[in-house]
């Protein structure tokens, strides 16, 4: 009969911080979806909430390194329905901000992304007006109002030039409201005119 010795007993305690250092090397290895794994187990096995909430906001991470928008986005946004008042609750906030900036390709392909973006970053502000990250956020609020804006007017004009002016005064009316400078730099007296 022969008897084997483990230095590692089969039973051994879940330890969440190694855990979550090998998953961090996971992530800084390229590995994420190993890290996803030890991500997940830490969130279901952490009975004291040490590290579950960072491995939520590093689970939101990984998808923002594998380019996978959504689910980063669905991962943020799951930290912050559990843990409203977490430190780390403006961090989340911002980077469902930046996600949605990323996916932002101009007036003509933006506009939807430009407004999650806009609201994202303004319920930062709103809930945590203290954030790091205030004077980057402020950029970027005025970079997707005028992605906004003019989307706005590119579509108000093409309204306007096919003479559907209802469209186009409905268009322009809203893009008065987030930038009147723009209307009246395009059309000036014209649009007073209507």
């Amino acid at each position: 009969m022969l008897v084997a010795c483990s230095s590692t007993p089969d039973n051994a305690p879940f330890d969440p911080e190694a855990q979550f250092a090998k998953a961090n090397e996971d992530i800084e290895d390229k590995l994420l979806e190993d890290a996803r794994q030890k991500l997940e187990n830490i969130i279901r096995m952490d009975t004291e909430y040490t590290y579950a909430p960072l491995a939520q906001l590093r689970l939101g991470d990984t998808y923002v390194k594998s380019d996978d928008p959504d689910l980063a986005v669905e991962e943020y946004r799951r930290f912050l329905d559990i843990y409203p008042r977490h430190k780390y609750a403006a961090y989340a906030q911002y980077q469902i901000g930046i996600v949605y900036f990323g996916l932002v390709k101009g007036p003509d392909r933006g506009y939807g992304a430009a407004l999650n973006a806009l609201d994202a970053f303004e319920q930062l502000n709103a809930l945590h007006p203290r954030n790091p990250y205030r004077e980057n956020v402020l950029i970027k609020i005025e970079q997707s109002k005028k992605i906004i804006a003019d989307h706005e007017l590119m579509v108000g004009e093409f309204y306007f030039k096919r003479t559907a002016y209802h469209g186009a005064i409905d268009r322009l009316t809203g893009l008065l409201l987030l930038s009147p400078e723009k209307i009246f730099h395009k059309f000036g007296i014209l649009f007073l005119l209507l």
